[in-house]
C-alpha cells in the first residue's frame, strides 16, 4: 500500500479493512503523535486522508456540509472554534451563545491557542492556557468558564469525527473558593421592601414576587399577565429574559425543571392585584410595542422590555436607601429559598419552586440552613420520648 509524504498520514490494510493512519507532529514532551481510523474501503480511506491533510481554504465556505468539510486537524483552533460557533448557534440558548462568543472574543483570540492546529493541541498546551489566564490576574471563575467553552467547542469535534478524544476532559478545572452566602434575615427582607415600597412603588411587587417565589432575575423580567392566574392563585415560568448588549431578548427558560408552576400566597396576590391598577394607568402612554412585549408584568416605564442590568443599578441603590447588606440581585433567590427551609418546608417543595432539577441540587446549594436544621434536631432522649398529647394541653 503506497504511503503519503512524512508529516501528513498513509493508508495501511489490515484484513478486510483499510486503516488511515494520520502523523500529527510531535507533542510538547518530544513524543510522536498519531490517530487513526478505519474505513471499508480504499476510496473512503483515500477520501478522508485528503481531507484531513489539505488546508483549508481561504474565507472557508458556505453552507453548514461544506463548512465542516472545510475543517481538518491542520485547522487552527482559533478558526475551528469560530466555525464551531456559527453552525451551533441555533442549537444553543441565547444567554449560552453570547458567553461562548464573549470568551472566544475577548481571551482565546489573542491567546497561546490561536496558532495551534486542531490535530496537534494537547492537555499541556490547556493546561498552560489556563496558568497563563490566572496568571495574568484573572480569576478562578472565569479560568473554568474558559475551559467549559473549550470542553463544549471540542466535544463537538469528536461529534464530528475530527478529534478521537476531548483533550479538556484530560485536564483538571481549578477549584473555586468556597463562598458563603449571602442573604437577608426576615427583618432585612421587611426593611428593604417598605424602603422600596416608598422609593420604587413600581418595582415593588417584582422585588416581593421574587422573594415569595425565588424566581430567576430573567424568568421575573419574561413574566406576561397571561401567565399569571390570581384566581388559581398561580404563576406560570415559560420565558426568561436575557440581555444581548444594548437590548433584550425574550427567550427559554434554564432548563427543563424551569418551565413550572408556582402557588402564590394570598399577601402576594394582593400585591400583584394593586400593581395591576398601578400598570393599567401607565399602559395609557405606552405605543409601538413588539408583540412579546405587550402585556409584561414588569415592563419598563415605556412599556417594552426592562434591561436586568438596569434592574441591578436600582436594585443596588435601594440596598444603599434602605440601609440593609448588600447582596446580588440572584441572591434574592437565595433568601427566598433559605426562608422556606427555615420554616420546615419540605425539601422536594422548595426545589420544584426553584426549579432544580432534583432536590439533590436544592440541598448541595443550601446545604448551610439544612446544617442548622440537623443541629436542632439532635433533641434529647426526654424530648423525644415526650407526649405530644400533653405538650398542646
Amino acid at each position: 500500500m503506497s504511503k503519503r509524504g512524512n508529516g501528513t498520514g498513509s493508508i495501511q490494510q489490515r484484513g478486510s479493512k483499510y486503516v488511515v493512519i494520520l502523523t500529527l507532529g510531535k507533542d510538547e514532551m518530544g513524543k510522536q503523535k498519531r490517530t487513526s481510523r478505519r474505513f471499508p474501503t480504499l476510496e473512503q480511506a483515500q477520501r478522508y486522508l485528503e481531507e484531513q491533510t489539505t488546508p483549508p481554504a481561504s474565507g472557508g465556505a458556505t453552507t453548514g456540509n461544506e463548512a465542516i468539510l472545510a475543517i481538518n486537524l491542520q485547522t487552527s483552533v482559533l478558526d475551528y472554534l469560530q466555525e464551531w460557533l456559527r453552525l451551533r448557534q441555533s442549537h444553543i440558548r441565547i444567554k449560552t451563545h453570547q458567553e461562548y462568543h464573549r470568551i472566544i472574543d475577548l481571551h482565546l483570540k489573542s491567546s497561546l491557542l490561536a496558532d495551534v492546529t486542531l490535530g496537534s493541541l494537547t492537555p499541556l498546551h490547556l493546561e498552560r492556557l489556563l496558568l497563563g489566564e490566572i496568571t495574568a490576574g484573572k480569576t478562578v471563575k472565569h479560568a473554568r468558564c474558559v475551559l467549559r467553552t473549550l470542553k463544549a467547542a471540542l466535544n463537538q469535534a469528536v461529534d464530528w469525527n475530527l478529534l478521537s478524544f476531548n483533550p479538556v476532559l484530560r485536564v483538571k478545572a481549578p477549584r473555586v473558593s468556597h463562598q458563603k452566602m449571602q442573604v437577608w434575615t426576615a427583618d432585612e427582607v421587611r426593611t428593604f421592601l417598605d424602603c422600596c415600597k416608598v422609593e420604587k412603588p413600581r418595582l415593588y411587587a417584582l422585588f416581593y414576587l421574587a422573594l415569595t417565589t425565588g424566581l430567576r432575575r430573567g424568568e421575573l423580567l419574561g413574566l406576561h399577565w397571561q401567565e399569571v392566574d390570581l384566581d388559581r392563585q398561580e404563576v406560570q415560568v415559560k420565558f426568561s429574559l436575557v440581555q444581548c448588549g444594548a437590548r433584550a431578548v425574550l427567550g427559554d427558560p434554564k432548563t427543563h425543571a424551569s418551565y413550572r408552576r408556582i402557588s402564590l400566597s394570598a399577601d402576594t396576590v394582593q400585591v400583584l392585584k394593586s400593581h395591576l391598577v398601578m400598570q393599567e394607568q401607565e399602559e395609557k402612554h405606552w405605543k409601538d410595542l413588539l408583540l412579546e412585549e405587550e402585556s409584561l408584568l414588569f415592563p419598563s416605564i415605556r412599556g417594552g422590555f426592562q434591561l436586568p442590568s438596569n434592574l441591578i443599578k436600582v436594585f443596588h441603590k435601594l440596598i444603599g436607601l434602605a440601609g440593609v447588606p448588600r447582596i446580588r440581585l440572584h441572591d434574592l433567590r437565595h433568601t427566598a429559598a433559605s426562608l422556606l427551609v427555615r420554616q420546615g418546608v419540605p425539601i422536594k417543595v422548595v426545589a420544584e419552586r426553584l426549579g432544580h432539577q432534583d432536590a439533590s441540587m436544592t440541598l448541595r446549594v443550601y446545604t448551610h440552613v439544612y446544617e442548622e436544621q440537623r443541629k436542632e434536631a439532635a433533641l434529647t432522649l426526654n424530648d423525644l420520648l415526650k407526649d405530644p398529647a400533653k405538650q398542646i394541653r
